[in-house]
């Protein structure tokens, strides 16, 4: 194959070296001791299956060579994270032309996928003004992909007119509302009959002591903001131990104006954790589902994954049909990813919440075949979604400086070892690291051994230690 695409010269073959129709000859004449390594005649079906098979994989590889239809329309990412990482790499890959708005240093922009739309970085406070900014922008017409919450809800607000000039396919405002906001999500779960754990609205100290004291032996307070209370603490919940600990939490966040609800936790490993990424189209009907289960995470309570795996929807199939029932008692629309944990109580799979935007590993579910980033584009311009394939099943996904941490936590209590990491590391796709596009691991990795320096000669006072599990050291955000 080889020989038959590349010239004498690409291939810089000697003068006497066959042509390529002596070449094709000689592959083909039969030879007496010759024999293929899938065709049997007696066994014939492997060689045409695996045959079929490379050739979708050729056709697909094709089609996302040739320019996409709708592809002269560039996507304008908002966000900068992982997540925005992602979707640029996914886009590219499918043949869209994704820009990017520069928010500060960013150690994304060292992707080969990477493109500023601007000059300057903008002022993240713009995010609650992005119509005017919007209009600020020498762009005729760009798809919108918003990749955080914050700009989720902005761009969902957007004037009619600048929606025509920059579509995106994203749900109705107070549909957005509904999943962001934890206290609203809880009591939609409730309404339409979704496992939820047990979740008491907590706005001043009076509720806390309208909780049973039973509640409280194994509950924690979450945010309603998730994004804005990891950026100020690093951690996604505050453990309560007793209804003093809940007060005195409470009083320690009564500055900030975060918001909070006391939740039931879910006992069970980070095994009983399962995702649903998918896509639903504007009728409310899931187009496309990914399973996925975490396989371990960092930090151990209220982290993120840190290794995962796909796995069949059969396994998870009550799972399936609370999405089903979230997504049509919503009117949710587009890209998503929802979190459950198997409660093995009573063997329900419970709703944690649900991301109504592209999410860390997204850019995982499109290489096991669920481009919904493409989706997405596709529908914004008001064109017809193509039929999903099925995903790769046991794919492995890991965010190797996140499943370190996890690994060496573990190993204290004899439940992993240096093997399990490797093995996992092995063959596995990476939310950051890829062979093509090898520089954003790379500066990311000297970021976080810059950072880790710095916080290990910053060596907190007794004090602050003991109340590390509240705010971080010195009570800084």
């Amino acid at each position: 194959l080889v020989r038959l695409a590349r010239s004498r010269r690409a291939l810089r073959l000697p003068a006497d070296a066959p042509s390529r129709a002596r070449t094709l000859v000689e592959f083909l004449r039969p030879r007496g001791h010759q024999r293929w390594e899938t065709l049997q005649r007696d066994d014939p079906m492997p060689f045409f299956r695996e045959g079929w098979s490379w050739l979708g994989h050729l056709a697909g590889t094709v089609r996302r060579r040739l320019p996409a239809r709708g592809s002269g329309v560039p996507v304008l990412v908002l966000g900068t994270s992982i997540t925005a990482l992602g979707v640029m790499r996914d886009l590219q890959a499918a043949g869209r032309r994704a820009l990017h708005l520069p928010e500060g240093w960013s150690w994304i922009r060292f992707s080969r996928a990477y493109h500023a739309v601007a000059a300057a970085p903008v002022d993240t406070s713009v995010e609650g003004d992005a119509g005017g900014l919007l209009r600020s922008l020498s762009l005729e017409r760009a798809v919108l992909m918003p990749c955080s919450d914050s700009w989720l809800q902005s761009v969902a607000g957007l004037d009619p007119d600048l929606q025509a000039r920059f579509p995106s396919f994203l749900p109705a405002p107070d549909v957005i509302t509904l999943m962001t906001d934890k206290t609203r999500f809880a009591e939609l779960t409730t309404r339409l009959g979704v496992p939820h754990p047990r979740t008491w609205p907590i706005n001043r100290a009076e509720d806390v002591v309208e909780v049973p004291e039973a509640a409280l032996e194994a509950a924690f307070l979450k945010p309603r903001d998730s994004q804005a209370f990891f950026r100020r603490y690093g951690t996604k919940a505050f453990w309560v131990t007793s209804r003093e600990d809940a007060l005195q939490r409470l009083a320690d966040l009564a500055p900030t104006g975060l918001g909070v609800q006391l939740q039931e936790y879910v006992p069970g490993p980070p095994t009983a954790h399962y995702f649903l990424d998918g896509f639903a189209d504007a009728s409310g009907r899931v187009r496309a589902l990914l399973a996925r289960q975490r396989l371990r995470m960092y930090p151990r309570d209220f982290g993120n994954s840190s290794a995962m795996r796909t796995v069949p929807l059969a396994e998870v199939r009550p799972a399936v049909e609370s999405v089903e029932r979230l997504v049509r008692g919503s009117g949710f629309r587009g890209v998503f990813s929802v979190e459950f944990k198997r409660d093995d109580r009573d063997g329900s799979f419970k709703v944690l919440e649900l991301n109504a935007r592209p999410w860390w590993y997204v850019e995982f579910a499109a290489r096991c075949g669920m481009d919904v980033c493409a989706w997405s584009y596709t529908a914004s311009l008001g064109l017809p979604v193509p039929a999903p394939r099925p995903y790769a099943l046991g794919a492995i996904c890991t965010y190797p400086y996140y499943d370190y941490a996890a690994v060496r936590s573990l190993r204290r209590e004899g439940a992993a070892t240096w093997g399990d990491f490797v093995r996992t590391l092995l063959g596995a796709y990476q939310p950051v690291f890829r062979w093509s596009d090898p520089l954003p691991a790379a500066v990311e990795v000297a970021r976080m051994v810059l950072k880790h320096g710095l916080r290990r000669r910053a060596i907190p006072s007794e004090q602050d230690r003991r109340r590390a599990p509240r705010v971080r050291p010195g009570g800084q955000p």
